[in-house]
C-alpha cells in the first residue's frame, strides 16, 4: 500500500500528513484520510492555507480536523445522485438547491469543519449567501453514502445536528436504504428512522412532495 507524505507550516513548525491510497471500485465512493502527524487537527485557515500552495485534491471535506479527499464516485453514487437531483428539482426552483458543495456549520464545530454534501435544499435563494450557505438557510441535508456510510451516520449526523439543520438524509447505496435524521435538540436529531423498497417519504419542508426509496436507484 503506497504511502504519499506531503509537508506544510503551521504555526512556523514543519507537519507531515500522510494518506493511505486504496484500490478504485466501481461500485465504493473512495475516499482518503488526510491525518496530521501527533494527532494535531487541521483547521479551516490550515486547508485555505494548502489550497494556496496547491497541495489539496479538487474535492475534499475537512470533518473534526481530518482531510477526506474524493477520490470518485462509482456507477450507484452517481445513478443516486443524479436520481435525487431530478426529484429534487420536480419540487424546488434551481436557486434553493446545491449540489456537492460546502457549507457552514456551527461555530464551535467551524473551525475545524468544512462538510461538503452531496446535496442541500436551501429556504433561501443561495444568491443570498455571500459564501457558503449558513445552517440557518438549509432545510435538508442529502447524502449518498457507500464507503463513507460509517462517516456519514456517525461524523455528519451530529455535525449537522449541532448546527440545527433540520434533517439530514443518509442514502445506503449497498443496501439501499435511506437514514432519515430529524429535528436536532441538544446535538443529536431525535428523530432517525429506515425505510426501503417500496416506502416514501417527503421532506419536513416540502410534505406533499414525496419519494419513494427504490426510486432512487431504480
Amino acid at each position: 500500500m503506497e504511502c504519499l507524505r506531503l509537508q506544510t507550516l503551521r504555526n512556523a513548525d514543519r507537519l507531515n500528513v500522510s494518506t493511505m491510497s486504496k484500490p478504485a471500485t466501481e461500485t465504493a465512493f473512495e475516499e482518503q484520510s488526510l491525518r496530521a502527524v501527533g494527532a494535531i487537527r487541521w483547521t479551516r485557515a490550515d486547508v485555505d492555507r494548502m489550497e494556496e500552495i496547491g497541495i489539496l485534491p479538487e474535492r475534499y471535506e475537512l470533518l473534526d480536523g481530518e482531510i477526506i479527499t474524493k477520490m470518485g464516485q462509482g456507477m450507484a453514487h452517481r445513478r443516486a445522485v443524479s436520481s435525487l437531483i431530478a426529484w429534487l428539482y420536480r419540487g424546488w426552483q434551481s436557486e434553493f438547491l446545491q449540489s456537492q458543495a460546502s457549507i457552514d456549520v456551527s461555530p464551535e464545530d467551524h473551525p475545524t469543519n468544512r462538510p461538503e454534501p452531496d446535496l442541500l435544499v436551501l429556504n433561501q435563494s443561495m444568491k443570498t449567501f455571500a459564501v457558503e450557505p449558513l445552517p440557518a438557510g438549509i432545510d435538508l441535508a442529502i447524502e449518498v453514502s457507500d464507503s463513507s456510510l460509517r462517516d456519514d451516520l456517525t461524523k455528519k449526523a451530529p455535525l449537522y445536528a449541532r448546527a440545527g439543520i433540520p434533517e439530514y438524509w443518509a442514502f445506503d447505496c449497498r443496501k439501499q436504504v435511506l437514514h432519515v435524521h430529524r429535528r436536532p435538540v441538544g446535538g443529536r436529531y431525535e428523530e432517525v428512522f429506515q425505510i426501503s423498497g417500496s416506502d416514501r417519504v417527503a421532506p419536513l419542508a416540502r410534505p406533499e412532495h414525496a419519494i419513494e426509496v427504490r426510486s432512487i436507484l431504480s
